[in-house]
This record gives C-alpha cells, sequence and structure tokens, in this order.
C-alpha cells in the first residue's frame, strides 16, 4: 500500500498510525498471552459479504422501499414488520452466510492467525463459526458462550459456565458471540428493534459479559480486526467497551483495521480523520491504514520474526 496516499496524523492525534514500537508492544502481548483478539465483519471478507452488500441483496429481493438500502439493521427491521415474524430476517441472513469455511492454507486470513496464537479467550460480533473452526483446526477445543441478552437464550442456549470447573484456557479457548451465532438465530442481533434491546438490556445488566471476559478487557489489549473506525456499530461497541478500558491500570494498546478513505479526496480524508480524533479522544487508539487482510499478513510476519510463530502455516 501507497503510504503517502494514506492520512497523515499528528504525533499529539489519539488516532495514529501504528509504529513500529506498537507492533512490538502487540507481540510482546500476544507472546505473553495478554491480547485479547475481537473480530468483526471485515474479518470474514471476502469469504462472506459484508453487511452493506448482505442489506442490499435482502433489499433487491423483497422490494424494500426506502432509500438506505445498505443498512442491514434497517432493512432487516422491514422484513420483520412486513411479516409480521422477528425471525425470518435472522433466518434469510443466516441462509446467506451458512455452509462457509475459512482456507486455512491462507496466511491472510484472520481467523487461521488468530488461531493460531495461544490465547484463551476470543469476542467476536459476527454469527459464524469461523473462530470455533480454526481452533479446532489447530488443534484447540475451543467451547463457545453466546451473550444473554434476550429471553430466547436464557431459556434456550446452555452456558459453557454452567459448568463450574470451566475457566478458559490455551488448550480449550472460549469464543465469546457477542451479538449471537448461526446455530441459534434466536440470538442474532439483527434488526433495530435487536440493536436497541440489546444495548440497554447491557446497559441494565454488568453481568451479561462473563467475569472471564470483563477480566479479559479491563487488564488485556484488546485487538479489533474487521472494524472500521467510522461504522457507527463500531462507535457503539466502543462506547459499550470504554467501561472496562477505564477499569485498566495501564492505557490498553487497541489496534483497528480499516479502509483508508480511498474514493475521497485528501479534505475528505483530513475531515474524516478530525472528527474521528474527536470522536475517540483520550482512548490512544493506534490504527492500521489498511483493510483486515494486509494486517494479518504483516502480524504473521511480525510475530515470525519475533519467533512467536514458526513460519509455517
Amino acid at each position: 500500500m501507497d503510504q503517502a496516499a494514506l492520512p497523515e496524523v499528528q504525533a499529539d492525534s489519539p488516532i495514529i498510525d501504528l509504529k513500529e514500537v506498537d507492533w512490538r508492544l502487540l507481540v510482546s502481548r500476544i507472546e505473553r498471552g495478554q491480547c485479547t483478539p475481537f473480530l468483526g465483519a471485515g474479518a470474514a471478507y471476502p469469504l462472506l459479504p459484508l453487511a452493506g452488500n448482505l442489506a442490499e441483496e435482502l433489499a433487491n429481493e423483497f422490494e424494500y422501499p426506502l432509500e438506505n438500502r445498505r443498512d442491514l439493521s434497517q432493512v432487516a427491521q422491514f422484513l420483520a414488520v412486513s411479516t409480521g415474524d422477528g425471525i425470518f430476517p435472522k433466518q434469510m441472513v443466516g441462509n446467506r452466510l451458512k455452509g462457509r469455511h475459512p482456507d486455512f492454507q491462507d496466511p491472510a486470513d484472520p481467523h487461521v492467525l488468530v488461531a493460531e496464537l495461544n490465547l484463551p479467550i476470543y469476542v467476536t460480533t459476527n454469527y459464524d463459526d469461523f473462530l470455533v473452526q480454526a481452533l479446532e483446526h489447530y488443534g484447540k477445543k475451543p467451547r463457545v458462550e453466546i451473550c444473554r441478552w434476550n429471553e430466547y437464550v436464557e431459556e434456550s442456549v446452555p452456558s459453557v459456565f454452567d459448568d463450574p470447573e470451566y475457566v478458559p484456557s490455551n488448550a480449550e479457548p472460549l469464543v465469546f458471540h457477542l451479538h449471537g451465532s448461526l446455530k441459534y438465530e434466536g440470538s442474532m442481533v439483527v434488526t433495530e428493534d435487536d440493536y436497541i434491546d440489546f444495548l440497554l438490556k447491557m446497559g441494565k445488566r454488568s453481568d451479561l459479559i462473563p467475569p472471564a471476559v470483563q477480566g479479559a478487557f479491563s487488564r488485556h489489549s484488546l485487538l479489533f480486526l474487521g472494524y472500521s473506525l467510522a461504522d457507527l456499530n463500531f462507535r457503539t461497541l466502543f462506547r459499550m467497551l470504554s467501561g472496562y478500558l477505564n477499569k485498566s491500570s495501564r492505557v490498553a494498546h487497541i489496534s483497528v483495521q480499516l479502509p483508508s478513505f480511498p474514493e475521497q479526496g485528501t479534505a475528505h480524508r483530513d475531515a474524516a480523520l478530525e472528527y474521528l480524533n474527536n470522536y475517540f479522544k483520550d482512548m490512544q487508539v493506534r490504527v492500521f491504514w489498511g483493510d483486515c487482510r494486509s494486517f494479518t499478513l504483516e502480524l504473521r510476519k511480525k510475530l515470525v520474526q519475533a519467533q512467536v510463530l514458526d513460519g509455517g502455516n
């Protein structure tokens, strides 16, 4: 990627380009098991469609009448209202995501990379089971926990923590699905109503995030893969997590991957960066200005150089 084409970042900006010292810190945290990967939709692209593309496909199929055809939550809300069935949009989304598998020979696949690491906890807002598949491929025995944000999950989905002996470990890592799983369609946070209900419930009940995951949020570096700083879902997510980050005794190192602004001119990039700097002030967000796969390849190279990975795949 042409670094000269990327937005310039001021030295005192809370959102800064990833420097060599940041890479070394990230590698060190991974080596010590003090890093928690946090995967979003971009981590599964292009194997799975991004939300905007999926929304547009559904909007075309079901004759969505409004202009915001690339907003999946709003298109899904339309399907729920027009059919009178809140599960229907979840099924339609699920049908388009099932039956796929990561390419375990692809060194740029984020699931493959993070599964090679000896980490005890993984978090995802994706519905797919790519993390579980990848961890199993590397000989781990992952356990899955789904955020218990609605009555369906509470009543119908078993919890790994029903086993009082279970503690997330390198051998039996925890995969925590914050927004639900394809395996249990009723657990998926898809429609606008789902997101509102989810956020209201999260605001009232801190126990919806298991203590082990809360501990990881407050003690570990969070490695966000497949999110965009400019995306409303990410900003909402980050606000939710900020309470845990603020409990940390040190500044958390957070690495976020997002595309730069390739279709826009310099003025647009500068304005967008200024806005993001203001929004994330005091959070000390470190940013890799590129796509998720490029970041994965670069991190893999750094881990091999540090002998955290042996270089094989």
